[in-house]
């Protein structure tokens, strides 16, 4: 099916026999096995207690919907409208957002998965919820790396349907957001598939089958992981849009030598003695001289096109599905967060808060709704609160997002400023980017140094020109509200919960060292 470039064989055994573990762990479960691949982790909170197999006592919500959240990682949100050699990158969902309350501003609270997944989950910033690195030891320890993960102290969107009496159930590819993670709170069952050993393709099979015997009223997250690095889209995804820009000897033989690893070959190359090292001849401000041609970095985004292109078919697929199955289901769609390709003299994403990062496509299909494209700036942590206003649930006053069907039916609604930020998933990098969206100006400030950059939006999406010096006043006036944001945040900023990498299963560690995480 696909043309990913082999693993080594060592990696492949070692893979084939964790999945064999884990598969046993599926055979637990009361929902029907994918073959071959479906592993259900067992969902223990670190805080404690295992709510996947607790007793669940139901009740009737006030509302009857069904609500599918689909969350694919790592996709900017100009892919929906984007062409590649005059194809469209992806027309099934540029065509669904026509039918859909289509929120063309939207933002990720961080530049990486698990703080932004912990956003959009509990409706609080990154700064509240503490869960934001990956790696969140101050000095380099003997005990190991020690990692943020969700604890439960922390409401979660699938908590608060279960205790209004929805099922739920989660099928997704990504474990940074694993059940170790504490990202299984609240489900009723939480399976995660092996990318990129397992595609798109399965992700969708097993979600249609979960749609098949989940009872109304319920809950279902699918999360996808393509477009992900390492960009190998199976056939004939790879050339749909157009043949593959044409490399230089030099260029063609790194990606023929590291396969699967170029993206962290990559990453790793951003980083020069702990300090992080600009280098693309794309670069808009002033980086470095390039290491590669600038067919290189189209190459790169190439690949990761012809990935939007394949979950573009799936992602239409799994809507499809639901509503030959359903009438009455509230269909979200997003991503966690984009992807650099040296825009701003940088690959990869967690490095930066530019747009082609913090930028992310948000919809909501609410059944029986006329469609609406709404341009004003919202973010992840107004996902939570617009449902709960959509099902008439209770309110949590510890929410920080917004209703966006009440700030999108109201007649003049004052601008509610966007916050962002960028830490980066290892924390003695020292990266720490905060970011103010109001209106169209985007203020991008480093704590700590000098570096301020203010953008107009509307003129200039692609942030490439800098006018703090043009416009003191706003940035002092956009400082001030990331200072009171700040503060207000660290007021009521939740204890982080930490765990030791070496204490989580290996297999779980072992994956996100080849995805590059660690």
């Amino acid at each position: 099916m696909s043309n990913r470039l082999p693993r080594a064989p060592a990696w492949e055994n070692r893979l084939k026999n964790a999945a064999s573990r884990l598969c046993l762990l599926a055979l637990l479960s009361t929902l029907p096995p994918l073959s071959g691949c479906s592993k259900e982790l067992s969902v223990t909170d670190p805080g404690g207690g295992d709510p996947a197999h607790s007793p669940i006592e139901r009740t009737s919500p006030p509302a009857k919907e069904n609500v599918v959240l689909i969350v694919v990682d790592t996709l900017r949100a100009d892919r929906l409208t984007a062409l590649r050699n005059g194809n469209p990158v992806m027309p099934k969902l540029k065509k669904y957002a026509s039918t859909t309350w289509n929120f063309t501003n939207a933002h990720s609270q961080e530049s990486w998965t698990r703080p932004s997944m912990a956003s959009l989950f509990t409706s609080l910033y990154p700064e509240v919820h503490n869960v934001q690195f990956m790696d969140s030891a101050r000095l380099p320890s003997d005990k190991g790396m020690s990692t943020d993960v969700l604890g439960d102290s922390l409401e979660t969107l699938a908590e608060y349907l279960k205790s209004a009496g929805y099922g739920t159930a989660a099928v997704q590819s990504n474990w940074v957001v694993g059940a170790q993670m504490g990202f299984a709170q609240g489900f009723d069952t939480y399976e995660i598939l092996d990318y990129p050993d397992v595609l798109g393709d399965a992700v969708t099979k097993r979600a249609l089958e979960l749609l098949d015997v989940l009872e109304a009223p319920f809950f279902l997250y699918v999360h996808y992981m393509d477009p992900h690095a390492p960009y190998n889209p199976p056939e004939p995804y790879r050339t749909r849009l157009g043949p593959l820009p044409e490399l230089s000897p030099e260029e063609a033989a790194i990606v023929r030598e590291t396969g699967e690893d170029l993206r962290k070959w990559l990453a790793d190359r951003l980083w020069v003695d702990g300090k992080l090292w600009v280098h693309s001849d794309r670069s808009t401000d002033g980086g470095n001289s390039s290491d590669f041609t600038s067919a290189f970095a189209d190459y790169m985004e190439a690949l990761y096109d012809a990935e939007a292109r394949f979950i573009d078919d799936e992602v239409a697929h799994l809507i499809e599905g639901i509503k030959d199955r359903t009438s009455n289901t509230v269909i979200v769609f997003t991503s966690d967060h984009g992807e650099e390709f040296w825009e701003h003299g940088l690959y990869d994403h967690t490095h930066s808060a530019y747009e082609e990062l913090m930028h992310v496509p948000l919809m909501f299909d609410f059944p029986g709704a006329d469609p609406r494209t709404i341009t004003r700036p919202v973010q992840l942590i107004d996902v939570l609160p617009t449902l709960s206003s959509r099902f008439g649930l209770p309110v949590r006053q510890r929410w920080q997002g917004h209703d966006l069907m009440a700030m999108s039916l109201g007649e003049g609604a004052a601008e509610i400023p966007v916050f962002m930020q960028a830490k980066a998933s290892i924390r003695v990098f020292g990266i720490d980017f905060q970011a103010v969206i109001l209106g169209s100006e985007k203020l991008i400030i480093e704590p700590g140094s000098k570096r301020e950059e203010l953008y107009d939006l509307r003129a200039d999406p692609g942030e490439t020109v800098n006018l703090f010096l043009n416009f003191p006043q706003r940035v002092e006036s956009l400082k001030s509200l990331l200072a009171d944001h700040r503060s207000r945040n660290l007021a009521v900023s939740y204890p982080p919960v930490t765990v030791f990498l070496d204490g989580l299963d290996p297999i779980v560690k072992e994956v996100l060292e080849s995805m590059g995480y660690l």
